[in-house]
């Protein structure tokens, strides 16, 4: 029996039939791998929300709350954060909250054992000494930081903020961007545990007071100076869109962060919270604070997907 040999419109057809079937599989296969990549990035970007989050939560908590400040370096203009102004840089001054968990100050004054003519303060279950271990542990720092007047103090005032920032003086309050400082209040150590000393005698006096010894920054890469040292030292390459954090500066000391592009007195330290950021914003909600950031991630189809996250900070 002689078989048959197909013909050239049956060998046409089998070929148009099998590319088909192979560009459907590709498409199919296409659509699962850009599903496959939409998805692991946006569990990539969720895990990154998260964890700016809570490093945004446990940096503000420690916050003066009356200090919080919006900086705009172009113009060297800041305002408080619950004026109406926004500008691309915040800054606060932050207390020493882990000093104060672990029972190194009380920060309370005893009102009655306290002597305003000698300068001279009583503070129950304070220990200066220990303050000023830890604080210098933390900065790598040396010798008494008291008499460095790198740790200060801020009495709470009466709204527990550290100060009014609706007063008409509010840039003279804690000496951000050469202005004057006039709720830090120095202090020295003495050789009794629970009483220490002031350097300048303060306007007002209250019972509560915070211990403060660094200033923070959250600024994106784009609004600060590139170029500086403390910059260059990071060990990756900084992009435009890198949310920084800067530390270990004071601006009671007439310093400012060690990227600050409109200053001549810059100090501190730098690290990357998050990358991949393309706006960030802080401001008031009732008496709280709300963290706003959009984080964005490039697709290799040269899409892009985006993740807005917001945080409230008591």
């Amino acid at each position: 029996m002689v078989k048959r040999a197909f013909t050239l419109m049956e060998v046409i057809t089998t070929i148009t039939i099998l590319s088909l079937v192979s560009l459907a599989v590709l498409m199919s296969v296409d659509k699962i791998y850009k599903s496959y990549e939409r998805s692991k990035t946006l569990t990539t970007l969720n895990l990154q929300k998260e964890l700016l989050s809570s490093q945004i939560e446990a940096l503000l908590s420690s916050r003066v709350p009356a200090s919080l400040i919006t900086y705009d370096p172009k113009n060297s203009k800041f305002a408080s954060i619950f004026s109406n102004k926004s500008y691309p840089i915040f800054e606060w001054i932050s207390f020493e909250k882990e000093a104060l968990d672990e029972g190194d100050y009380s920060s309370f004054l005893d009102m009655k054992r306290c002597d305003i003519s000698s300068l001279s303060l009583f503070s129950p279950d304070t220990n200066l000494t220990k303050v000023n271990e830890r604080v210098k542990e933390r900065f790598s720092k040396s010798g008494d930081l008291f008499s460095k007047d790198e740790i200060v103090l801020i009495f709470s005032g009466p709204f527990d903020d550290g100060g009014s920032p609706f007063d008409k003086d509010f840039k003279n309050f804690y000496g951000w961007h050469q202005s004057k400082e006039k709720k830090i209040i120095k202090i020295k150590n003495s050789s009794q545990t629970e009483r220490f000393f002031i350097k300048n005698k303060p306007f007002e006096i209250f019972e509560k007071f915070y211990l403060c010894s660094s200033a923070y920054a959250i600024a994106l890469a784009k609004d600060i100076d590139k170029k500086e040292e403390c910059i260059k030292k990071l060990p990756v390459k900084i992009k435009e869109s890198d949310l920084l954090l800067f530390y270990d500066y004071r601006p009671w000391k007439k310093e400012s962060f060690c990227a600050d592009p409109n200053s001549s007195s810059k100090a501190g330290k730098v690290t990357i919270l998050s990358r991949n950021i393309k706006d960030f914003k802080i401001k008031t909600k009732y008496e709280s604070i709300l963290f706003e950031a959009t984080l964005f991630k490039k697709l290799k189809t040269k899409h892009q997907i985006s993740l807005f996250t917001q945080k409230v900070i008591f």
